[in-house]
């Protein structure tokens, strides 16, 4: 039953009815708390009773309460009246006449009408960069002011009715008649007008019962600036379906536009009005900014209307509009609206890609070409797998069959998805499908482009050069070689320039990792290339730049893709991205060719704090920064300790005091880390990666001595433990299966190392008088416990029942600690016979509200461990819509393409 003026619903007190749409009827009210008025819209029973229908548009309502802009009608909530359970909207009153009465009086001409479609293309611009679509715009629901100010209404709304239908029904947009995108058509059934109006302001898909994305948007901008300029309706029929059919197929009359119509918008409207969408103008800030150029005053003059020949595309009759393509914004988690300087090419726009639920960690974002989405890699407890965020969508979703996939890669076209998945490379369509082949790759090289209108070009290995294969398989040709001379070791990151025929990579040569790396130009006819400067992981950004990463952050030089000349002193860009790591096993930015950037956020390792665990659980944290730490030694006396630290791309190793509180890092060539202190207390050997691959060094902490070779081979090699009497070290070393088993080197060296323990290992310790060894490994399918008598024949004992990770002796040697979340356990070993024998495990500490540390060593009162304990990181990939112009900015560079 409608409701009375004086009625009172809820806190609010009904003034007067203003109308009734499809979507329920709407009253004028006034909010006494707050001394305004609003606009309340009362829903359907068949809705607001249907308990499904009803969640659903409650989901949708509190995404339409977050969008705020001043072009956009605000929504305030969904609430509901307590003795009536009517549910209701709470809205913004928006002030004025609707557009339909403006146009009524006749045309609008140019000068007015262009600044109410700028403000039209705002609203919309604001709400598809929150994934929300109209999908009823028209003049009904677009408020002129008497000052020329409008707000468009219930914005969304049409996809909140249309997701409750589609819950009852189960069946979505795509599968349903023309009316399901539609709710005025299906509610008011018997008011011709709005019947006939809502029809002629959708767009083609709509019209053929598909799902609407914000490119129907488009096109009802196109249409209502159509009428804007004739002054009269653009679609109509005497029936429904007469109005549809003219919306399909009705040629549309050019002629009809007033001879004053700036050749500008005369184009624009063609492409608004392509009834082909994957033809149509892609995102509404494109238009706008033509708009706002007309207004600024850069006409063209108006050419003679010409009709497009019958059976073409209207479009083949113009030149190509001369706009920058902006990408697609989407409602993709939280967003915020970066540097807007004056001229609407100079904006651009922050995004967060929600992380999907059970997600721990994403990588490697690669975004299509054209910026309509990003894909990436979500890291979970099952297995990495590939996620799709489409910009016209609200959240990623999985795709299908990538289980396991890794380093995603998108086609010139956007229409193929390439990634690396037990060692070779594959390719899916980004609508899915079946996984195809396309030729054998490592699962973790170095990064893969598709070349326009060429071939994939790809690293082979991280020690290996650039390979070429066809999109569709055959043959592999390799492509560059490694320069011996100039001690080459590794082609990693290759990135197509536009041309297609060149291609930026990355050479490494016995570096310390990526801070000695250079980027280098490679001709994909020839195989010939070129060093350009030091640097890695380098992308060409139009209209003139190369992004890459040098000591711990990215930069931007200018950069000409005509001369391939780079000039100019590089600037640091992307302050809040994650960093890539020495040995460079990732990328953590992508670009797309018409300016939208996807970065991944934060530090490449978590940030941890360095913390005394007393037994029980309780936590105590040490006077030092929260840093990237990956790994820590306690020196015989318990008075000092090393870590590991990954800082500004590079590991470091640090020496820390606890009495003093002293910290300073170690003054070594080169990435280094996992220290082990020597029984002497004064020797530390560590890992390093100095010629290309991982060796062991030793040195004297407290000298400015250089450090000195232990083991330095062509294989991995990472110390473990010293034997108590400090004459041989446990190593872990690569093999060229793929194992790392335990190998003992006799010090000082005079050969290789002696085979040990024949798997792969977490981590290890030795107890004080040398004859026990505990160790992490994963050989029975999970990370357990082992412990393994030395200097005998015995055999590595599980001791663990339930996993385990992170060991470390007591001081007497007779008791194991070891963690398994969220506990820290305790078991007691000896030695029978020969044989190795646990006493079970039991409870030394829970931690709780804490990551639990994966390393820790004993303290010195053998009671005390001292822990790392990780950070809370929230992973996350940064969206940033006319990225280029921001760097344009920066550099300098012209803006123009």
């Amino acid at each position: 039953m409608p409701l009375t003026a004086g009625t009172r619903l809820g806190a609010y007190d009904i003034v007067s009815a203003l109308g009734a749409g499809g979507m329920g009827e709407v009253y004028r009210a006034t909010d006494p708390s707050l001394g305004r008025e609003v606009a309340i819209k009362v829903l359907p029973d068949s809705v607001a009773q249907d308990p499904e229908r009803l969640a659903r548009f409650d989901r949708e309502a509190k995404l339409l309460a977050s969008l705020s802009h001043p072009n956009i009608a605000q929504v305030y909530g969904l609430e509901e009246e307590a003795a009536s359970r009517r549910r209701f909207l709470v809205m913004e009153l928006a002030a004025g006449d609707d557009l339909t009465v403006r146009i009524s009086r006749g045309r609008i001409p140019v000068d007015e009408a262009i600044p109410i479609a700028i403000q039209i293309a705002h609203a919309l611009e604001a709400a598809h960069g929150r994934g929300i679509v109209h999908r009823d715009l028209k003049p009904a629901n677009i408020k002129l002011s008497a000052n020329g100010d409008i707000k468009v209404l219930d914005f969304g709304l049409a996809k909140a009715f249309d997701s409750a239908r589609a819950g009852a029904s189960g069946g979505g947009a795509a599968g349903s008649d023309a009316q399901a995108n539609s709710p005025t058509l299906t509610a008011q059934a018997t008011a011709a007008g709005v019947i006939l109006g809502t029809a002629a302001y959708m767009s083609p898909e709509q019209a053929r019962g598909r799902e609407a994305d914000k490119r129907a948007d488009i096109w009802s901008f196109g249409v209502v600036l159509f009428e804007m300029l004739t002054g009269a309706r653009f679609f109509q029929g005497e029936t429904i379906s007469d109005t549809l059919a003219a919306v399909l197929r009705q040629e549309i009359d050019w002629a009809s536009l007033p001879a004053d119509t700036p050749a500008e918008i005369r184009r624009l409207l063609r492409r608004c009005l392509e009834r082909d969408r994957k033809n149509r103008l892609h995102d509404i800030a494109d238009a706008r900014i033509v708009l706002e150029e007309i207004s600024r005053g850069a006409k063209e003059p108006a050419p003679a209307p010409l009709a497009a020949p019958k059976g073409r595309s209207p479009w083949m009759a113009w030149v190509a509009i001369a706009v920058v393509m902006l990408a697609a914004g989407a409602a993709i988690g939280r967003w915020t609206v970066g540097s807007r300087a004056s001229g609407a090419a100079q904006a651009t726009i922050r995004l967060d890609v929600r992380t999907p639920p059970g997600v721990t960690d994403v990588r490697h974002p690669a975004v299509a070409p054209d910026g309509s989405f990003v894909v990436f890699v979500g890291e979970s407890a099952k297995a990495p797998q590939l996620y799709l965020q489409k910009f016209d969508e609200a959240a990623p979703r999985a795709i299908d069959l990538t289980e396991g996939a890794r380093q995603p890669f998108v086609s010139p076209d956007g229409r193929w998805i390439g990634f690396r998945r037990a060692n070779r490379l594959e390719r899916i369509a980004v609508d899915g499908g079946e996984p195809l082949p396309i030729a054998d790759a490592s699962t973790d090289g170095p990064g893969a482009t598709w070349v326009p209108g060429g071939p994939i070009v790809f690293g082979t290995g991280w020690l290996q050069s650039l390979s070429a294969v066809s999109p569709e398989g055959g043959a592999v040709r390799q492509l560059t070689k490694l320069n011996a001379e100039k001690g080459e070791i590794g082609h990693w990151y290759p990135a197509a320039l536009p041309d297609g025929r060149h291609v930026l990579f990355t050479v490494w040569a016995k570096a310390t990792g990526l801070n000695d790396a250079e980027t280098a130009l490679l001709n994909i006819d020839t195989g010939e290339y070129r060093t350009l400067f030091k640097g890695a992981e380098a992308r060409y950004v139009e209209p003139g730049a190369i992004v890459f990463f040098r000591a711990g952050a990215y930069h931007a030089v200018r950069f000409d893709p005509a001369t391939f000349a780079v000039s100019g002193e590089p600037v640091r860009v992307l302050e809040d991205a994650r960093g890539n790591v020495p040995a460079g096993t990732q990328t953590n930015a992508s670009l797309s060719a018409g300016g939208t950037l996807a970065y991944t956020t934060g530090s490449s390792a978590a940030d941890r704090k360095l913390v005394w665990v007393s037994p029980g659980g309780a936590l105590a944290e040490l006077p030092f920064p929260a840093r990237a730490y990956n790994s820590l030694s306690i020196a015989p006396g318990g008075r000092r300790a090393a870590v590991g630290v990954l800082e500004a791309g590079r590991h470091v190793i640090r020496l820390l005091d606890f009495e003093q509180r002293t910290d300073d890092a170690l003054d070594l060539p080169g990435s280094n880390w996992y220290p082990v202190w020597h029984p002497d207390g004064v020797r530390l050997a560590f890992r390093s990666m100095r010629k290309g691959d991982f060796d062991t060094y030793w040195k004297d902490a407290s000298s400015a001595a250089p450090p000195e070779e232990l083991l330095v081979t062509d294989r991995d090699d990472t110390p473990i433990a010293f034997t108590p009497d400090g004459k041989a070290l446990v190593v872990e070393q690569s093999e060229a299966d793929g194992t790392y088993p335990f190998k003992m080197l006799s010090l000082p060296p005079t050969g290789a190392p002696a085979p040990l323990v024949p798997f792969k290992s977490g981590g290890a310790t030795i107890t004080r008088d040398g004859k026990l060894m505990a160790l992490v490994s994963a050989r029975a399918g999970r990370d357990d416990v082992y412990v393994l008598p030395l200097g005998g024949k015995g055999t590595p004992e599980r001791v663990s029942t339930g996993g385990g990770q992170a060991v470390a002796w007591s001081s007497n040697g007779t008791e194991l600690y070891f963690a398994r979340f969220p506990e820290i356990l305790v078991t007691t070993i000896r030695l029978d016979a020969g044989r190795v024998r646990a006493s079970g495990e039991r409870v030394w500490a829970r931690v709780e509200g804490a990551d639990l540390p994966t390393v820790f060593a004993p303290g010195p009162d053998g009671r005390l461990l001292l822990a790392l304990r990780t950070e809370p990181m929230t992973p996350s990939i940064r969206v940033v819509i006319g990225w280029d112009k921001e760097i344009a900015r920066k550099l300098a560079v012209g803006a123009s393409r």
